[in-house]
């Protein structure tokens, strides 16, 4: 087994027995438990005040508050949180118009509180949700595009449910005038569940189904489905009749539980993920960065190991002019692939690594991918991602941008999972020095593999960019 199988096996072992334990340990005893909750409420709640119904679903909201306030303090600088800052923030607003909402139940002893001051939160919820997927919706692979008569298509079938509710409350008699204050609170309801279900609707249609980096993006869609099924369905019945709302409270109630059950797990999951492919990446990094330095500090030198099969060997390079040839050579005779991790921006700027483009850029053979790993502040600069725009133009070459902050400033260069170059430069009397580190080592090669593959990862987690 190669470096890049291990890596790839190891990671995927982890993955799918954390994926059992969300889906048996967590979901399916949640959901189960949930039921019996529910079935236990309504037989014990024999004059229907309804002020349990809530309880479960306040619990599990809670959860979500819980993990989004947790996620928030521990890594409140990583990246991968400040990309969900908007959902953690609904989601908080959520807890409290349902804090709101329980209040009414048990205090003033309301038993359908609506409309009321919660709705205030609620909907502040989805301002900041809608504002989240929306943002999602126009970054997810936007290699897949969607047919506008597809959109409208999707947009007119979700309007009719608001539209066909809303006529028939005006069939059956509603009074405007005494309930104006409740329909419009409707409509509004109508409105943001429309467009949030809309565009949950659209994104589920470009996401994959079977790939776990993503499920944290299908159990929040389902999630938000659930919501706003909910919602036309609690704000219906609540206005075309109060015996209807006090007979069905408790439907609306397990539906929302379980829409608040499936955004725990979306949450957990999103956790989990980022919590695997953030370990040890950044100690990696530095490690490896104070290694080739003390490397460096040895001069020029070739080191070969005992080993009649791979013969292993490291060298040391310090000759600008051997360091451009080497690498020439390794694209050259790439058979299978060549993987590029730009840690820093300012390698596309420099003069010294433009051969190495051109390079890359004329390598066209359909039978070897080349991956690049780019930090997301080219995107920026107008000159630097104008510049790739030569290596788009190679059907073999995949771009990705990442927002993480690497320790190390280096480019790797790892050529059909063997060989590894490691480019850098070390300040000598005030001038830039470059020396590379080159070796095929196996477990050198695949440390720098793990690492270019768990960013390339971390970004599919958080942009949900389906680029393979």
């Amino acid at each position: 087994m190669n470096v890049i199988d291990y890596s790839k096996s190891n990671s995927i072992f982890r993955i799918k027995y954390e994926l059992k334990y969300l889906f048996f340990g967590f979901l399916l005893t949640a959901s189960i438990s949930s039921l019996f909750i529910y079935i236990i409420i309504y037989m014990l709640d024999v004059e229907k005040t309804n002020k349990y119904n809530s309880l479960v679903t306040l619990v599990f909201l809670g959860i979500c508050t819980f993990i989004s306030v947790l996620l928030v303090f521990k890594n409140i600088k990583k990246i991968e949180i400040q990309k969900f800052k908007a959902v953690f923030i609904g989601i908080f607003f959520w807890f409290i118009g349902e804090m709101t909402y329980m209040a009414y139940q048990f205090i003033l002893n309301i038993p359908v509180p609506y409309p009321s001051i919660a709705e205030v939160f609620y909907f502040l919820g989805y301002g900041f949700l809608i504002y989240h997927i929306y943002n999602s919706f126009k970054n997810i692979d936007k290699s897949i595009s969607i047919n506008p008569k597809s959109i409208i298509l999707v947009t007119i079938g979700v309007s009719l449910i608001p539209l066909i509710t809303t006529i028939h409350m005006f069939v059956v008699g509603i009074d405007f005038s005494s309930q104006y204050i409740e329909i419009t609170i409707n409509l509004l309801y109508y409105l943001l569940d429309t467009i949030l279900l809309v565009i949950v609707i659209l994104i589920i249609y470009k996401l994959p189904r079977k790939d776990p980096f993503i499920y944290h993006w299908l159990l929040f869609c389902v999630s938000m489905i659930l919501v706003t099924i909910a919602d036309f369905g609690y704000t219906y019945t609540s206005t075309v009749s109060e015996d209807l709302i006090l007979t069905t409270e408790w439907i609306w109630n397990v539906i929302y539980a379980f829409a608040y059950l499936f955004l725990s797990a979306a949450l957990l999951w999103y956790y989990k993920l980022t919590q695997l492919l953030n370990k040890d990446l950044d100690d990696t990094f530095i490690e490896d960065e104070i290694n080739r330095l003390n490397i460096s500090l040895q001069g020029e030198h070739r080191e070969v190991y005992e080993d009649e099969i791979y013969r292993p060997f490291r060298e040391n390079i310090e000759d600008l002019s051997t360091i451009q040839k080497v690498i020439r050579e390794l694209i050259i005779n790439a058979k299978n692939e060549i993987i590029i991790l730009f840690c820093s921006p300012d390698w596309l700027t420099k003069k010294e690594v433009q051969p190495i483009i051109n390079i890359l850029r004329e390598k066209i053979d359909q039978r070897i991918l080349i991956r690049l790993l780019i930090p997301t502040s080219v995107v920026n600069d107008e000159f630097l991602y104008n510049s790739l725009k030569a290596l788009k133009e190679n059907p073999n070459i995949m771009i990705r941008y990442f927002e993480k902050t690497l320790t190390t400033d280096s480019m790797i260069i790892v050529v059909d999972l063997k060989k590894v170059i490691v480019l850098d430069t070390k300040n000598n009397n005030n001038n830039n020095k470059y020396f590379a580190i080159f070796t095929n080592k196996e477990e050198s090669v695949f440390t720098y593999i793990s690492s270019f593959e768990k960013i390339w990862l971390l970004e599919k987690v958080m942009k949900c960019n389906l680029q393979e």
